[in-house]
């Protein structure tokens, strides 16, 4: 299955690409450049089900249920529903995450 910026579109504010979607299971793989926000928007920022990212690349800037951290390669973050969240990549960043969603919803 390819993934990659040459198979992505701009999804959420990041380029994506599909992995698997499925009932009540999706995957994507998500890249984020310099400026790209992904659920910059504070409507898209919360979700009915729970999800997984797991950074493969960064770090990324993150806002998780409204506080501000840095979140590295090689970790992963689980998301409640209906917790708010958000990444972006500031300037000089770069990165690169696999997010699944699971349940009834996703």
């Amino acid at each position: 299955m390819p993934f990659g910026e040459s198979a992505a579109r701009e999804v959420h504010g990041a380029n994506a690409a599909v992995l698997a979607y499925d009932q009540e299971f999706r995957s994507a793989w998500y890249q984020l450049k310099p400026g790209m926000h992904i659920n910059a928007d504070p409507k898209d920022q919360t979700n009915g089900f729970p999800q997984l990212v797991i950074v493969t690349r960064g770090p990324l800037k993150a806002r998780l249920d409204g506080v501000e951290c840095t979140v590295s390669e090689g970790q992963a973050i689980f998301i409640p529903a209906g917790m708010a969240h958000e990444f972006w990549a500031e300037s000089g960043q770069q990165g690169e995450l696999i997010w699944t969603a699971f349940g009834g919803g996703a």
